[in-house]
């Protein structure tokens, strides 16, 4: 059995699709609830240090939990076809990526990205940046200190690669969750939801897209340039925990 099969047999029962994405809606929710009255405590005892610093521990929770989220709400809206494309610069995307990730792991992870040619694919901006986010995260667990992030043009169709150029011995041994330890389904289940197809290797993730013909339409259909900032962004979600 592939390993994108391993987690696409789970949705044969509509109740497990609807168990996946309401309890998405509710962890998001409750994160929401909880941020909000921190924010509200924060403000009544600002000169309080140990107050501060445990707030500051709940939220570093609160995106623990919001990255069950995030791969739940991935995962049910696979299992439930539900695609919403747009026209994405990949160029641009990557540029972005770069230096959100380099900002979040500085010091721990290098993150450059040697070739951007640009090109124009469709698909979900959102499960896209998860995709390659489970990816960066996974290979920084695994001991990845070096890592190249391109992507270029190969006969019509456009290339995003990531790749591990330098690894060491991991000492992330304790972040054995689900995430880590399916990595590799994730991905592949991630990648055909936004219609890409992928390769893996030990030390490369490569994902091909049909390249996207009519990209003077790609101002005007990308909804945004660049992701927000703040306590529950992708990012931070995503690879904060790793820096603590």
């Amino acid at each position: 059995m592939s390993s994108e099969n391993k987690l696409s047999s789970l949705f044969d029962d509509e109740v497990i699709k609807d168990y996946l994405m309401l309890n998405d809606r509710t962890l998001r929710l409750a994160v929401s609830r909880i941020s909000a009255v921190c924010d509200i405590i924060k403000d009544k005892c600002d000169d309080d240090e140990l107050i501060a610093s445990e707030l500051n521990n709940i939220n570093k929770m609160c995106c623990r939990i919001m990255q069950i989220s995030e791969l739940n709400g991935m995962l049910a809206g696979a299992a439930k076809g539900i695609r919403v494309d747009e026209v994405i610069d990949a160029a641009e995307l990557l540029t972005v990526f770069v230096k959100n990730c380099s900002e979040m792991l500085g010091g721990i992870c290098s993150i450059t990205s040697s070739r951007t040619d640009k090109f124009f694919i469709n698909a979900s901006n959102d499960a896209l940046t998860y995709l390659l986010l489970s990816y960066l995260r996974a290979s920084v667990l695994g001991g990845a200190k070096e890592i190249d992030i391109t992507c270029r043009t190969d006969n019509e169709q456009g290339v995003i690669s990531v790749k591990i150029l330098r690894s060491e011995k991991t000492a992330f041994d304790h972040f054995e969750d689900f995430q880590y330890t399916y990595s590799d389904s994730i991905i592949s289940s991630a990648a055909a939801s936004i219609g890409a197809v992928s390769e893996k290797t030990d030390a490369e993730l490569k994902l091909t897209f049909p390249s996207c013909p009519n990209s003077s339409e790609a101002k005007l259909l990308s909804p945004r340039q660049e992701y927000e900032d703040g306590s529950f962004s992708e990012y931070r979600i995503m690879l904060s925990d790793i820096t603590e």
